[in-house]
């Protein structure tokens, strides 16, 4: 199999889609780190260098103070921008949000491709397998 032993840091806040990667993965005999928020990144690079990322750029969290709050997956874009050895590892942007829909719009924001939410395990592979092949 293509992926086994490869090693995908999947930074997503949606259980049902961190779920389906992880699911579609497993099948693939890749290991996936699953962080629910780009806060978390850090740590789980201490951990273990992945292979490939995927990033979700919007995620919803209960902060502190127990209140709804919102954030943006470019700290990890910029995280990434600012470390030489982060720089290599391609990165897809996985969202619901269009971003012009296109490869160019995520280049624009430091990303290497995009993938569009809801999506195929078929896509998935796919995306993920032009990076590591």
């Amino acid at each position: 199999m293509a992926l086994a032993g490869k090693t995908i840091l999947l930074i997503e806040d949606d259980i049902d889609f961190a779920t389906f990667v992880k699911n579609t993965l497993a099948e693939q005999n890749a290991q996936v780190i699953h962080i629910n928020h780009p806060n978390k990144v850090l740590g789980a690079l201490q951990k273990a260098v992945p292979d490939l990322i995927l990033l979700d750029l919007n995620f919803h969290y209960q902060n502190d103070q127990g209140e709804l709050a919102s954030d943006r997956g470019e700290i990890v874009l910029r995280l990434r921008q600012g470390h030489p050895a982060l720089k290599d590892i391609p990165l897809i942007v996985c969202s619901s949000e269009n971003l012009g829909g296109t490869v160019v719009g995520v280049e624009a924001i430091g990303a290497n491709d995009f993938l569009a939410k809801p999506t195929s395990s078929k896509v998935l592979l796919h995306k993920i397998l032009s990076f590591l092949q």
